[in-house]
């Protein structure tokens, strides 16, 4: 995403011009950082509930 947005700022060190940017362009950006966002609640929820599940069991 990053990259992205930087090949579109006017003048950029990558390529020296900016990149069109179109309307699907910026959906697949919201997408992007929706996954993101997901995957790392997902991952935040599933550390915890193994981490629970570990302390509530007696060995």
């Amino acid at each position: 995403m990053l990259l992205w947005i930087i090949t579109r700022l006017p003048e950029n060190p990558i390529t020296g011009r900016a990149g069109p940017i179109s309307g699907e362009a910026i959906i697949i950006q919201i997408f992007q950082i929706t996954f993101i966002i997901l995957s790392g609640i997902i991952l935040v929820k599933s550390t915890k509930a193994k981490n629970s599940r570990i302390k509530g069991s007696t060995i």
